[in-house]
């Protein structure tokens, strides 16, 4: 899996630690050993802290990973639609 740290600052993945620098843009490549091994990893993946640029979608941990992020976007984005103030006429 391509990803690219996008926060602004280092991410320490406590689990195995890892310390993922910001690199203004440039791609890490994280094998799916590393994967499976951390919880911390995978967090950051699926709540989007960490920008995935590729991965391959025969690798069953990388797509359990996007399967759950995209299911996460999606739930949250219905959230945030269901507690927008609805427009009272005037």
């Amino acid at each position: 899996m391509k990803i690219v740290n996008a926060t602004g600052n280092t991410i320490y993945i406590q689990d195995i630690d890892m310390h993922l620098p910001y690199c203004n843009g440039e791609i890490e490549e994280i094998d799916s050993e590393t994967l499976k091994k951390s919880k911390g990893l995978r967090s950051f993946i699926i709540n989007q802290m960490l920008e995935v640029v590729e991965f391959n979608p025969d690798e069953k941990i990388e797509a359990s990973i996007m399967f759950l992020r995209d299911k996460a976007s999606s739930m949250f984005s219905n959230t945030i639609k269901e507690t927008e103030p609805e427009n009272e006429p005037e």
